[in-house]
């Protein structure tokens, strides 16, 4: 039996992108071609096309070169080049901006894994998100420790920086991508929606090498009281596994147990995959009702081979 408990690890301070925004579409918006227009000479006057919107591929690459460029600018104590590395130069949060290249320096010193992961685009605006861990051991008596965030960055006068603040369009995207339609509806709608640890690994998808891990992602209530778990599960074995007996517990700090019990069901893992599950826990079985949630704990367990 293997528990796993998924708990907020050191989200990045900086980039708040845990709130809820306005709707927006997964990618950016196109530009509109322009037509020649007619010079005072009668002959037309083109106009040079307007640049193209970076992907997100490019936005990785990006990420991947400025961490690397915060940290050796942190090492230096080079405080100004780090601001110069955001938008406004952080802006008000130009306190929390160095203090989160520290944070990052750390990372890199830890852990010996390092995921950057494309998420979202929206309106030139791009969100990654960032993975570290270890591991010890290995498979099945394995110990991993991580840490992650999302980071939200644009193209200025033609050069990539952070952002720290995300615009609410990307905001709203990111967590629509990580939890589904149903789950922003329920949030909308008033109900209950929880996010937890990395939920928007699934965008990646994040798979630790060497660790095998069923972790829960987000829950909502549905307008029949249902509660639906979506549960992360990845293997990062060299060999495929099967998990099953998933037991899932949620507690409220207030109200107490939420649900526990098993989720039934199993599943198979291939190397290096990862999967989604769904799992519905019945009305008459959500001990909180529908009463409104506040900071919750949870811990998964399951049987695996």
């Amino acid at each position: 039996m293997k528990k796993c408990a998924a708990m907020l690890a050191a989200v990045l301070q900086a980039a708040q992108l845990a709130a809820c925004g306005a709707p927006a579409a997964q990618s950016g918006s196109g530009a509109p071609s322009s037509r020649a227009e007619q010079a005072p000479s009668s002959q037309a006057a083109s106009q040079p096309p307007e640049e193209a919107e970076a992907t997100m591929e490019e936005a990785v690459q990006a990420a991947r070169q400025m961490e690397q460029q915060m940290i050796e600018l942190f090492e230096a104590g080079d405080r100004e080049g780090i601001l110069d590395l955001f938008v406004d130069r952080g802006g008000a949060y130009a306190d929390a901006v160095v203090d989160f290249a520290g944070t990052l320096q750390q990372w890199y010193t830890q852990y010996d894994q390092h995921m950057i992961v494309p998420l979202a685009q929206v309106d030139g605006e791009y969100a990654v998100g960032l993975y570290h861990a270890i591991c010890a051991g290995a498979y099945p008596d394995v110990n991993c420790n991580s840490s992650f965030g999302v980071m939200p960055m644009m193209q200025q006068d033609g050069q990539w920086k952070f952002m720290a603040e995300a615009g609410d369009a990307l905001t709203r995207q990111v967590n629509l991508l990580a939890v589904g339609q149903d789950a922003m509806d329920a949030q909308d709608a008033g109900r209950n929606m929880k996010m937890f640890g990395a939920y928007w690994a699934c965008l990646g998808p994040v798979v630790v090498k060497g660790n095998l891990s069923v972790e829960l992602a987000n829950l909502y209530q549905a307008e029949n009281g249902d509660m639906i778990l979506h549960l992360y599960a990845y293997n990062g074995t060299d060999a495929n596994r099967s998990i099953s007996d998933i037991q899932v517990e949620v507690t409220d700090s207030e109200l107490g147990t939420v649900i526990s019990g098993p989720m039934g069901g199993s599943a198979i893992l291939p190397a290096g995959e990862a999967h989604m599950l769904t799992c519905t826990v019945p009305a008459e079985n959500v001990l909180t009702g529908t009463q409104p949630l506040g900071e919750l704990r949870c811990s998964v367990n399951y049987d695996h081979e």
